[in-house]
């Protein structure tokens, strides 16, 4: 039985994270909770008898963990996870892991020194619609191209506070909120590293990127364009993956795969992928993998460098923004 540290009790924290590790509870063990709101502090001990604390390193001197689960903002990462792995636990953090790749070499660097593993919670690699997808994509071909929209009316909302839409707290707009996910499912359908990124965004006046455009060439050539916005009527996702066989057409519930022949097959299922935002069953198996990465080091070694992808294509993405965003079309 391994026991574990939760760090922040949001909303996150409680829907997705809660019945997760309620339904691991012959593997883990939650015994102690940090928050720097004593209400969600409270609301930890009621969901789950654990003692609460008000100050990290007050809960690292008196408990005896083998594993922390962070699930504060972005920018607290970094510094939460060296803190954790010089203590000798393991992690599992939400994403974004971090908010630059000069805080992930930092994390790599604590990772190796220390022997311990950092996980990140990739958590809609783990969705039935995904998993679906997965075992079709080998019915449509070698894959040539991917588009995928994600929409939505606003942010999300977390229990405290609106920190999606601060960039000092969380890293970055909707490309970090969104398109962090967005980009670690195109890897893991190409299996091949980017090479080439394309950016457009539309700023607020906060210099939050509240609209995306983000198009990527990967080493073998195959495309991937990207829409994220928050400027939406609806809330929906869909992708169209086109191979050498066929085409592949997923609209939120629903799978169409299309072939030259005109012959066609359509599956079905019984919410969206849009539908919420908690996602618990999903956290479930990213639960069951972390506790898998401990023991077959080369799952810990997957998903960091999906981190890393992530955060080299936004970084990449922003800096091709800033490169080009004074260059107007000539009339």
């Amino acid at each position: 039985m391994k026991k574990i540290g939760i760090i922040g009790f949001g909303a996150v924290c409680e829907n997705a994270h809660v019945p997760a590790m309620k339904k691991l509870s012959s593997l883990i063990k939650p015994v102690c909770v940090f928050d720097l709101d004593q209400a969600r502090c409270e609301r930890a001990r009621e969901l789950l008898g654990v003692n609460a604390y008000t100050g990290i390193d007050e809960m690292f001197e008196k408990e005896s963990l083998d594993m922390v689960v962070i699930t504060t903002p972005p920018s607290t990462h970094k510094d939460i996870i060296i803190k954790s792995l010089k203590n000798g636990m393991d992690v599992l953090s939400e994403k974004p892991l971090c908010v630059s790749l000069k805080e992930f070499d930092e994390i790599s660097d604590a990772v190796y020194s220390t022997g311990r593993i950092v996980y990140t919670v990739h958590n809609w690699l783990y969705s039935e619609h995904m998993l679906k997808i997965f075992s079709l994509l080998n019915d449509i071909g070698d894959i040539k191209h991917i588009s995928w929209k994600t929409l939505r009316k606003k942010p999300s909302v977390s229990a405290s506070s609106n920190w999606r839409v601060d960039p000092k707290i969380s890293g970055g707009g909707i490309i970090f909120d969104h398109g962090w996910h967005v980009i670690y499912l195109m890897s893991e359908m190409l299996k091949k590293k980017f090479k080439y990124v394309n950016s457009g965004f539309l700023f607020n006046e906060k210099a939050v990127d509240e609209i995306a455009d983000i198009q990527i060439i990967s080493e073998n050539y195959a495309t991937v364009d990207i829409h994220l916005s928050w400027h939406s009527p609806i809330r929906k996702n869909t992708m169209l993956i086109y191979g050498i066989k066929g085409v592949l057409l997923f609209d939120d519930d629903r799978i169409t795969i299309s072939y030259d022949s005109e012959k066609q097959f359509e599956y079905m299922f019984n919410e969206k992928l849009s539908g919420s935002s908690s996602h618990p069953e999903w956290t479930e198996y990213v639960y069951s993998d972390f506790l898998n990465a401990i023991i077959d080091r080369s799952k810990f070694e997957k998903n960091f460098e999906q981190s890393r992808e992530c955060l080299k294509i936004i970084t990449l993405a922003y800096k091709n923004y800033e490169q080009r965003k004074n260059k107007v079309l000539s009339d």
